[in-house]
């Protein structure tokens, strides 16, 4: 019963780690992006 219990709490903290990961990367390169478009280090206007 016990080693039940931590196989599923080893799974959902995986796919909680995961899915954290997927949001970070993806918003932490949309505001990069951003930040650097405003300051003017890149342009897409090309």
């Amino acid at each position: 019963m016990n080693l039940d219990i931590d196989i599923y709490y080893l799974i959902f903290l995986g796919f909680a780690v995961h899915m954290a990961w997927l949001l970070g990367k993806r918003e932490g390169i949309s505001r990069t992006m951003d930040f650097l478009e405003r300051t003017g280090k890149i342009d897409f206007e090309d």
